[in-house]
């Protein structure tokens, strides 16, 4: 059994979308214009701003998840899209446009089940402090949704936790470990 408050928002898992390499081309131009969102068990949780006319956008958003024991995160999710934008005024001034029918061109997702977030970094699998010297940033493949999707590229990400003031010498392995078998 742990000795950690069950209840604690002591630490908390940061997620860095840093940027993305190699992303497919989605726009006449030979470009994209590439963002990427965010979702952990389906609930949004951070949105980068839109990189125009690029395959090889730099975001740097950093986002800090609170950790609880009595809601657990299970998986964890990044999809990148290309910004569509309707050119013709006069069409969006007389129609409204339904974003579920027209929307924005899938780029490729990543899916990552938070019980093997740190396998990713570090072959034991131990949770690392996001500023350890030990961590590094890590380089995952854009998966497609089905196998008529164009996607290629490389998402850049750093994950770690971090400690909050009431966490004192807690050990983030140990508190991880908890997490993740409770």
């Amino acid at each position: 059994m742990s000795f950690f408050n069950k209840n604690s928002n002591d630490f908390r898992l940061r997620i860095s979308i840093e940027g993305a390499q190699n992303l497919a081309v989605a726009d006449a131009n030979g470009l994209s214009d590439p963002y990427a969102v965010l979702l952990i068990d389906n609930k949004k949780y951070g949105k980068t701003t839109v990189n125009k006319k690029t395959l090889h956008p730099v975001w740097n958003l950093h986002t800090n998840i609170p950790l609880h024991f009595d809601k657990p995160h299970h998986l964890i999710e990044i999809f990148v899209w290309d910004k569509d934008r309707l050119r013709d005024a006069k069409f969006k001034d007389i129609i409204k446009v339904n974003k579920e029918v027209i929307g924005d061109d899938f780029l490729g997702k990543i899916s990552i089940p938070v019980g093997q977030l740190f396998d990713l970094v570090n072959p034991s699998g131990r949770a690392l402090e996001y500023d350890s010297p030990q961590n590094e940033d890590v380089i995952l493949t854009l998966e497609k949704r089905n196998h008529q999707d164009n996607v290629s590229g490389e998402l850049l990400l750093r994950f770690g936790i971090i400690k909050g003031p009431d966490s004192g010498n807690r050990d983030v392995a140990k508190f991880w470990e908890d997490y993740i078998n409770q």
